[in-house]
């Protein structure tokens, strides 16, 4: 069997996001909004997250319901070490 993706699966269990939030949570800065959250990120994690997966040329996609989010990175077996081929140790 030859796999051509490998996954990475990161469930928070707790915490349901609104499927039209789904887009949004990986901006910049952006927080969804929740009254009762006292402490909060800088909304920087997500943003960062999406940016590394896509330099490694995988996808992240997020799944939400009764209160359990699961967040599942995807990286082509062909893509997972491109980036790095280059890169010399220091």
């Amino acid at each position: 069997v030859v796999l051509e993706h490998e996954a990475i699966q990161v469930t928070h269990p707790g915490v349901t996001i609104a499927s039209q939030e789904f887009d949004r949570i990986f901006e910049p800065f952006y927080q969804i909004p929740n009254p009762s959250r006292l402490n909060s990120g800088t909304g920087l994690g997500l943003a960062l997250v999406k940016k590394l997966v896509q330099l490694l040329g995988g996808e992240i996609q997020v799944h939400s319901v009764a209160e359990e989010t699961t967040f599942t990175v995807t990286l082509s077996q062909d893509h997972r070490f491109s980036y790095f081929q280059g890169l010399k140790p220091t």
